[in-house]
């Protein structure tokens, strides 16, 4: 049994309020010196308690054995044994998994899959999911508590935290919060929960921390966190809370910006740096507030996890940007000692006995295992690749310099794209980008930049290489290019750097998340409220059609520049005088605050406080009702398509037939009114694997507005069939002319067709779907950065050979006989995705003219009611 001396979390605990100049009342200074002597003299040893609880991208078994850890790119979880850290197993999971916890008894692992608003729930024993449980809205963490009986997952885009009983996995409570609940921290008593709140929006400059009381389900409170004295900038992107084991305190890593300051230097733009609060007292600790740059050797960026020693000592802080793991006395919050590690560090877990610390390297595809039994000693002791990569080299290339603050993108590891744009989103902050010649400007949210028409809120520049300035002005790089490069409306600055233009690819390949609207009807679609409102924006009334158009709502690309004065030029604006670049529609709800300057804080201020004069759309006449529609219609646009059903497909003689539709609407935005023409879908590549015997044929064919383009490019190799998959990648001639206006089920690019081999016995045959090499392919022939279910609305299943379930349906004959083939058989597909309607179909087996000749029947093929 692992164990440990006791007395040195008070002694921790001693110096924390010491050194926050508090004073500990007399009775907790009593009783805490009375336990440690009474320790120091009998040297007595006892075994370790039950640990607090968090989320995390990786963690320990309790037992020290095996260690867990999310691959969100490839939709899965690797585990490791500790003994020789090696890899078990990788494991498929849902789309986007973003956080792993371990039940206390070591028998369940549960993942949170961001993407596909489920809880995996896997058997460790038999290391394979035992069930995905749908729930809510963008799950981006989960906990376990310590005794074993509550799950908690945090329901980021719908404000809340879903309690489950972890043993039936029902639904115990809906706990609201503020909005964007992301962190999860539970006391070891399993009496207490702690809840970040990702984002501080404008004009809000207190980030906050829910307080949960777990009997009650209650939030007792919230702590806030403001800006502190001497230590510059709002707390933001709390991603993860953490309890410091033997004291009731939490420590929280985050990004301190200095939003304000018109005249932003390197070090003046973002802080790495940590808050402690006290969950019996609900207030932060301030004087513990910490700027890691001050108590470090060199600059870090983006601190995001944070573990403890098993005695609390000893801090381990992971730093996303610039790669490293800082080693802190918890005490003293001074240095041991900072290591370096692979690629966006995400997670950092350290086992029971305190020797090892494993770090989730989440664009190394790897993990690093970190030797901290001496923590002054620290160092990396192997790393241990966890999944094959899943994005093609180029776009891994570009989403690396994305993510880091090191190299050219910055100087001293001091700023990252992502320090404004974690995950391609927004911060939720107002900048005053004065000095660089714009003025106040709001983040924009760069997910879906493909389709959102120019750059910047000014339209200041017509291609993504022209970034390379934002490197140097904003991030104080010393850019990708080397030497001056060219204006950004003069000739192009494509082609002068290979990782420049890796950047701009990959900012394009990143798409709005789908399903984590929370604003959709419940089955998918508008609900009947923000359909009126669809009415009201199409109209000629309003006027927002005119210039929000097309399906990604806007007029302009990056070759045809359009800007619009609306009426929101603010008095200090350097720039802006010539209008505003006409922004993307989609996922409003997750982007508040609005407008070039933040200065609507809700789709309302849009429509009426900065709407004077009816210029951003003929509003003022509508009634409260009518504006509440037209509301909820702009909050419910996005990339959902969960509406869309495949159907019940085709029976013909001898095969089967399963449309394969697009899913993921944000790059195929194509329709009359829109102007952009990089935004098209040349083709799609598909993976299907399935046993070598059963199926005789498996061919694509393209289907729907498709199936009259040429094509440019084809693999479809026969050979494979005896490997059991058929690989298949098109490219087209032309562009492939979808639309998402049609009703469900949407667009249809092809048919997958199976035939079953000749004599194939009775039983199923299963069918499985690669999501790692299948998705649409965009007008660079590259694969869309996205997990192919929500690319193609394909699924693995089964297909069952059996016997039909209905007559021949003739006239005054009897049913045919099915004994022996030639016949009918029946064919039913079982897809794996809940979304698609199982199929059931009567094909023939054998020719027609064998049927005739065996009886002269007039047939006709039933197909689930479809011909």
């Amino acid at each position: 049994m692992a164990v440990y001396s006791r007395w040195e979390p008070y002694l921790a605990e001693f110096r924390d309020w010491g050194m926050g100049g508090r004073i500990m009342p007399a009775s907790r200074r009593v009783g805490i010196a009375l336990a440690l002597n009474l320790f120091a003299l009998s040297g007595l040893v006892f075994a370790q308690a039950a640990r607090p609880a968090r989320s995390a991208a990786i963690a320990v078994t309790p037992d020290g054995t095996r260690v867990w850890v999310v691959n969100p790119d490839s939709g899965s979880v690797t585990v490791l044994e500790t003994a020789g850290d090696t890899v078990v197993a990788e494991i498929p999971v849902g789309a986007f998994p973003c956080t792993v916890a371990v039940s206390p008894d070591g028998t369940r692992v549960y993942v949170a899959n961001s993407d596909s608003n489920d809880l995996s729930v896997i058997d460790t024993t038999a290391l394979a999911e035992l069930t995905r449980v749908p729930i809510g809205a963008q799950p981006t963490g989960v906990a376990a508590s310590p005794d074993g009986t509550r799950l908690y997952v945090a329901n980021t885009s719908q404000g809340r935290v879903t309690v489950l009983d972890a043993a039936t996995l029902g639904v115990v409570a809906q706990i609201p919060t503020a909005p964007r609940p992301r962190g999860l921290a539970i006391s070891a008593d399993s009496t207490r929960l702690a809840v970040t709140h990702y984002l501080t929006p404008v004009p809000q400059l207190n980030a906050t921390v829910s307080i949960v009381d777990t009997t009650t389900n209650a939030v007792l409170g919230t702590v806030a966190l403001p800006v502190p004295p001497g230590l510059p900038g709002v707390a933001n992107f709390l991603e993860q809370a953490v309890f410091r084991p033997g004291a009731p305190v939490v420590w929280l890593p985050m990004v301190q910006m200095e939003t304000g300051n018109p005249n932003i230097q390197l070090t003046t733009t973002v802080h790495a740096a940590f808050a402690v609060i006290d969950v019996n007292l609900r207030q932060e600790l301030a004087p513990l507030r910490t700027h890691l740059e001050r108590v470090l050797s060199r600059p870090v960026s983006q601190p995001v996890a944070i573990d403890f020693s098993p005695n609390g000592a000893v801090a381990l802080i992971a730093n996303q940007a610039s790669n490293d793991l800082a080693i802190l006395n918890a005490g003293t919050r001074a240095q041991i000692s900072l290591v370096d590690v692979g690629d966006a560090p995400q997670g950092v877990a350290v086992t029971p006995d305190g020797t090892k610390a494993y770090v989730s390297n989440y664009l190394g595809r790897s993990v690093s295992v970190v030797s901290v039994a001496n923590p002054a000693l620290a160092a990396v002791l192997r790393t241990v690749t966890v999944t094959p990569e899943p994005l093609a080299p180029g776009i891994l290339n570009g989403k690396k310099l994305f993510f880091t603050s090191r190299g050219r993108m910055s100087t001293d590891n001091w700023i990252a794209c992502i320090s404004c744009h974690a995950g391609g989103a927004s911060d939720g902050r107002d900048w005053n980008f004065t000095r660089v010649d714009e003025g106040i400007r709001n983040t924009t949210d760069i997910r879906g930049i493909h389709d959102s028409g120019a750059v910047h809120w000014t339209a200041n520049m017509d291609e993504l290489q022209d970034l390379e300035f934002n490197i140097r002005k904003l991030q104080f790089g010393a850019g990708l290019i080397n030497g001056t490069p060219n204006d950004p409306f003069g000739a192009s600055n494509a082609g002068l750097s290979q990782d420049l233009d890796d950047f701009a690819a990959f900012m394009d390949s990143i798409l709005k998340p789908v399903r984590s609207n929370p604003n959709r009807a419940p089955a998918g679609g508008l609900t009947p409220q923000a359909a009126q409102g669809k009415t009201l924006f199409e109209s000629a009334a309003t006027g927002c059609a005119s210039c929000h158009k097309g399906s990604s709502f806007n007029d302009s690309d990056r070759a045809l520049l359009t800007r619009h004065d609306v009426g929101t030029l603010a008095p200090g604006d350097v720039n802006g005088q010539s209008g505003f670049d006409t922004p993307s529609l989609l996922h409003l709800f997750d982007t508040a605050p609005y407008l070039h300057d933040g200065s609507a804080p809700t789709l309302l201020d849009v429509l009426t406080t900065r709407n004077q004069a009816d210029r951003h759309g003929v509003t003022s006449n509508l009634t409260p009702a009518q504006r509440q529609s037209l509301i909820a219609y702009m909050l419910q646009l996005d990339n959902d398509r969960d509406e869309m059903s495949a159907g019940a497909a085709t029976g013909l003689p001898g095969t089967v037939r399963l449309p394969l539709f697009t899913r993921d609407i944000s790059l195929t935005r194509i329709n009359a009114t829109d102007s952009m023409p990089g935004n098209r879908i040349w083709g799609f590549d598909l993976r299907l694997t399935f046993p070598p015997a059963g199926i005789s044929a498996v061919t694509v064919e393209p289907a729907g507005p498709a199936a009259a383009l040429g094509i440019a490019s084809l693999n479809d190799p026969p050979a494979d069939l005896v490997a059991g998959r058929k690989d298949y990648s098109v490219v087209f001639d032309a562009p492939i002319p979808l639309s998402i206006n049609p009703p469900a089920p949407g667009d249809q690019i092809g048919f997958l067709v199976f035939t079953i081999e000749p004599g194939a016995a009775a039983g199923s045959i299963p069918i499985g779907f690669d999501g790692t090499r299948s998705g649409l392919r965009n007008d660079t022939g590259t694969k869309v950065e996205r997990p192919a279910d929500f690319n193609l609305l394909a699924t693995g299943g089964s297909l069952t050979v059996g016997t039909p379930t209905v007559a021949d349906g003739s006239s005054g004959t009897a049913g045919l006989l099915v004994s022996s083939s030639p016949g009918m058989l029946q064919l039913s597909w079982s897809p794996i995705d809940s979304s698609l309607q199982p199929a059931t179909y009567n094909v023939y087996r054998g020719t027609l003219a064998s049927l005739f000749g065996a009886g002269g029947y007039d047939h006709s093929c039933f197909a689930s009611g479809l011909t």
